[in-house]
């Protein structure tokens, strides 16, 4: 088990929290187990992510959670399957974007969060 204060990467966590919100949902005490993170540091993750604004799509509103999904899926998938899943979301790569740059956002110590939300409120 890692310390109490060790910094995980985006990827990891990103990896670690589909397991919570992914097709194959487990509960957040057995995932600490298996992935050796603490699960209060995993319960703060998902509601970072899930704290991310609910934005419209296409007249659809979608929760934190629906958007970690979404880019989660999308993450290393060819530009085929990529433009397929944009098409099925009925969303722009634009927008993947924007959700993807606030997940990392949301991810990141809290201590950075404040210096890179500066960064992406420019839009």
């Amino acid at each position: 088990m890692r310390s109490a204060m060790t910094q995980y990467s985006t990827v990891f966590l990103a990896r670690v929290l589909q397991r919570l919100v992914g097709p194959r949902v487990i509960s957040a005490t057995r995932l600490a187990t298996e992935a050796g993170v603490p699960q209060v540091t995993l319960s703060r993750c998902l509601a970072a992510a899930r704290s991310v604004a609910v934005m419209a799509t296409s007249g659809k509103q979608r929760t934190g959670a629906q958007k970690l999904r979404v880019v989660l899926a999308s993450h290393s998938l060819s530009e085929t399957k990529l433009k397929a899943l944009l098409r099925r979301e009925c969303l722009h790569s634009a927008q993947l974007a924007e959700w993807r740059a606030a997940a990392e956002v949301a991810l990141e110590p809290p201590s950075h969060r404040h210096e890179n939300a500066a960064t992406h409120t420019d839009t």
